[in-house]
């Protein structure tokens, strides 16, 4: 057995993580040559009684947030305790123009094996549904990798789609190599956040299209 591996094992299942699972990202990330490994892992949370609970969706995401950070810092120390090579990837942090940030989590969780992305342009896990928050750490090491998941199972629900406020989602199926606008207005999603500032003196988080998923209930 691959001792990365072994010891990665072992950390993660002492850590209160939903899953994860391990990416093969030497084709696709230009840090691939260095660090062929990506490590995905994935923080279920609860919904909130009401799909149009802006405020107890947001408190939510900010206690999931904050555990994930925890999360993550505990498995880099580790890996600098082992020597290891590894680079967190930044949570957030979308250029404002493309409204895309510097690595997919969710693509990295597709190619572990996790989920698959939805017809709400999310990452829908068996389990979990897309209530999931994720987390990628880039290693420096080759390790065993899960199977990549090569096909929606969304099927013929609609439930995010009849969800969203905006009328932003398509209603199309994934597969690997989609283009981000066949499934979701991405920029119009932005900016519907966006205008519920005024009200919430922040930017909205929404999130009908994930909280009425019915996979994973």
């Amino acid at each position: 057995m691959n001792q990365t591996y072994t010891a990665l094992t072992r950390i993660l299942s002492a850590l209160p993580v939903s899953a994860w699972g391990i990416a093969d990202i030497r084709r696709i990330s230009p840090l691939g040559g260095g660090y062929p490994s990506a490590l995905s892992i994935l923080l279920a949370y609860d919904p909130p009684p009401r799909p149009d609970d802006e405020e107890a969706f947001f408190h939510i995401l900010e206690d999931v947030r904050s555990r994930m950070f925890r999360i993550t810092a505990e498995v880099s120390r580790s890996l600098d305790r082992w020597d290891i090579p590894h680079v967190v990837i930044p949570q957030g942090g979308q250029d404002p123009h493309t409204l895309e940030a510097c690595f997919s989590h969710k693509r990295a969780a597709v190619l572990a094996g996790l989920g698959w992305i939805g017809k709400n342009c999310l990452l829908v896990t068996p389990e979990f549904g897309p209530r999931v928050r994720i987390a990628t750490i880039f290693i420096g090491r080759e390790l065993p990798t899960g199977t990549p998941v090569t096909e929606s199972l969304c099927g013929e629900c609609t439930a995010c789609v009849s969800a969203c406020p905006g009328g932003l989602i398509m209603g199309l199926p994934w597969k690997p190599g989609t283009p981000r606008e066949n499934l979701l207005d991405a920029h119009g999603c932005s900016e519907f956040r966006e205008g519920l500032r005024p009200l919430l003196d922040r930017k909205g988080e929404c999130g009908r299209c994930l909280l009425v998923c019915p996979q994973g209930r």
